[in-house]
């Protein structure tokens, strides 16, 4: 399924599995990165039926909880996963470098941090946090995380038996601390203090950037916090950073747990009466599983953070990709070409053929256009040419309007007479409905007409008078003559009317 992947949290108490779903294109969920869980199981390597002989090892304990895992929940359905390891086995340092080059800096990481790693003779996979600003002396501060190379392998090892690829592999503290970083975008200087049983870890942002991490151990091995003890640590790391940096900067000290059975207000009671010089207010502690998983949902494969640790690097990252299928690369890289000049060489035919189908056009509008003006050459357009003729042609021409205003302005008429039947149309038309009228002639001259006939009173006639009047065809409109017919029942009437 597009946009879904698998999520495991993994520690020294178990791992617990998540299948998640990417949702930052959904319209509903707002703007950022987020991810949903569909559904979820913590396995512990306690419940797990294995050999006390191969209880000890990691790879084993690891695979078996894999497949437990893939017997409860759908990881079917993921090919990627993002992986959060414990800080516990991830050794963080700051080294000093007289440069901010990124490809210098990975150079000489070996030579730098092998007298700090704690296994001289096992390979470890590093990633780096570039420096922002100088240190205390003339070099740039960069903070390294580095883990045991073996373990990284035997957890990719595990997941590609069950066709899963890690994408993201962080250390869970610190990543905790960047997603609050990202959801709080007006803290500036703050401390992010990750509170589990087993994975507390302290980051300082200075100017929303990264300064120092610190992962403590807890103090007690009863899954329970011992607050003296890791306040002691809190207060440690303060000191040293402000040390190191000869700076007076204070912090807001965040304090987040997963795991409701920790009494954090004891612990932000401890750190607030130790006074600690840089820390200058202790906000009040959230714990539970869904605040934290809300900081982590920014986790998704292929939308990294920025200044997000990830070891996902050598033998698993993009560089080995391009070096090993290099040479298919190239040959895919020759083909492209080739594809693009035979699909340029088309274009070009193309044009070819196009620009010969437009002169032929060209010329067949010269041949009409000497054809329509008596053998005339047409001046740079022949379109245009013949455009500019026709409407000279027009200007030359009375229009039909003018010919209207010329014959009384009525569509009805033209230059030389009118005809009878049109006058008969507009006295159809003018005559008043209801009017009784009875026309027994009808005499047209050339300008004028004489109507004659009868109706029922002279009120009538006046009526018939008014309709013909309001006719634009009829100039003046005259009665002639109205008197009674003989047998005294109606009004014998002549009009005399004015074309």
């Amino acid at each position: 399924m597009a946009g879904t992947y698998l999520r495991l949290d993994i520690d020294e108490s178990g791992v617990n599995a998540a299948v998640a779903e990417d949702t930052s294109n959904w319209p509903l969920f707002g703007s950022g990165r987020k991810s949903r869980i569909q559904d979820g199981v913590n396995v512990l390597y306690r419940e797990l039926p294995l050999d006390p002989s191969e209880a000890g090892s990691f790879a084993t304990r690891f695979d078996s909880a894999l497949k437990m895992i893939a017997s409860r929940i759908r990881v079917d359905q993921c090919s990627s996963a993002v992986l959060l390891i414990s800080s516990r086995i991830v050794n963080f340092r700051i080294i000093q470098v007289p440069f901010r080059s990124e490809k210098k800096i990975r150079q000489i990481l070996p030579m730098e941090l092998s007298p700090h790693l704690p296994l001289e003779q096992a390979s470890y996979i590093t990633d780096v946090l570039l420096p922002d600003r100088k240190g205390r002396d003339s070099g740039f501060d960069v903070i390294t995380a580095s883990v045991v190379q073996a373990r990284i392998d035997q957890m990719v090892s595990g997941l590609s038996d069950i066709g899963i690829r890690p994408m993201i592999i962080t250390p869970k503290g610190y990543a905790s601390a960047v997603g609050f970083l990202h959801q709080h975008p007006d803290e500036q200087s703050f401390a992010f203090l990750l509170a589990d049983p087993w994975e507390i870890t302290l980051t300082l942002f200075e100017n929303r950037k990264p300064v120092m991490i610190r992962s403590f151990h807890p103090g007690s091995s009863q899954g329970l916090l011992e607050a003296a003890h890791i306040a002691r640590e809190v207060e440690n790391t303060i000191k040293g950073y402000l040390f190191r940096t000869g700076t007076d900067s204070r912090f807001r000290l965040f304090i987040y747990s997963s795991d409701i059975k920790q009494d954090l207000d004891a612990l932000a009671l401890e750190i607030r009466q130790r006074q600690i010089n840089g820390i200058n207010e202790v906000a009040s502690p959230t714990k539970g599983a869904a605040p934290l998983t809300g900081l982590l949902g920014g986790l998704v494969p292929g939308r990294e953070f920025r200044d997000q640790l990830n070891f996902c690097q050598g033998p698993y990252g993009k560089e080995l990709f391009y070096k090993k299928y290099a040479p298919n690369l190239a040959m895919t890289a020759v083909l492209a070409v080739a594809v693009f000049v035979l699909l340029l060489a088309g274009v070009y035919q193309e044009i070819r053929s196009l620009e010969s189908d437009l002169a032929a056009s060209k010329q067949a509008t010269v041949s009409m256009f000497q054809e329509t003006f008596g053998g005339k050459t047409p001046v740079g357009e022949p379109l245009l040419h013949m455009q500019s003729l026709v409407k000279q042609a027009q200007r030359k021409t009375p229009s039909s309007k003018a010919r209207l205003q010329v014959n009384g302005g009525h569509p009805f008429s033209d230059s030389a007479h009118y005809r009878a039947l049109e006058i008969i149309h507009e006295l159809s038309v003018m005559i008043p409905k209801g009017a009784r009228a009875d026309i027994n002639r009808l005499l047209l001259n050339r300008g004028g007409l004489t109507l004659s006939g009868t109706t029922d009173n002279f009120n009538t006639v006046d009526r018939i008078k008014t309709g013909l009047e309001s006719s634009g065809l009829f100039k003046k409109v005259d009665i002639g003559s109205a008197a009674a017919n003989k047998t005294k029942d109606g009004v014998v009437f002549k009009f005399m009317i004015e074309l």
